[in-house]
């Protein structure tokens, strides 16, 4: 028989460590207020490039989003990733991140007409940032130590 003990306060995690990637990003995805099944299936396909993980677990995720709603469920993954060492949450950060990147990449190669005025894709980006820099900033790792952690080796001289 195996007992697990929480501290006191605590209750069991409702995620994974790659559900908690994946559902950060949804929580970017839905910064809307919803997540649109183009909006699922490209999470999926960045999720998929980087990690890898059953349609089940997946599902669990969404159910969550869609039960507890966008606050509630931002809320939610916050509160299991603080429940990780620094590195990792800052590993899943950048796991996060790379949502935000891949859609400036779509949005910047698409060839839609460019529209007048504040076009509505960019605004729902910069939607995006704000909401990654809320999920960063409640975690346990400051700007610089992301900075410093994901920082290529670029220009460095080999020694």
């Amino acid at each position: 028989m195996v007992f697990i003990l929480f501290k006191k306060g605590t209750t069991m995690a409702e995620f994974s460590f790659k559900q908690l990637i994946y559902g950060g990003m949804i929580s970017i995805a839905g910064v809307d207020g919803s997540v649109t099944s183009t909006e699922t299936k490209h999470v999926n396909q960045v999720f998929d490039k980087y990690l890898k993980m059953s349609g089940g677990e997946r599902k669990e995720v969404l159910a969550i989003w869609d039960s507890r709603g966008e606050e509630a469920f931002t809320e939610l993954l916050i509160e299991e990733l603080k429940a990780f060492p620094k590195r990792d949450q800052i590993e899943a950060f950048s796991y996060i991140m790379k949502y935000i990147s891949w859609s400036k990449t779509q949005y910047n190669q698409s060839k839609q007409k460019a529209v007048k005025g504040v076009d509505p894709i960019r605004a729902e980006m910069e939607l995006y940032h704000k909401r990654a820099e809320y999920i960063m900033r409640s975690l346990s790792f400051s700007a610089k130590e992301y900075a410093t952690t994901t920082r290529t080796a670029r220009g460095q001289q080999k020694r």
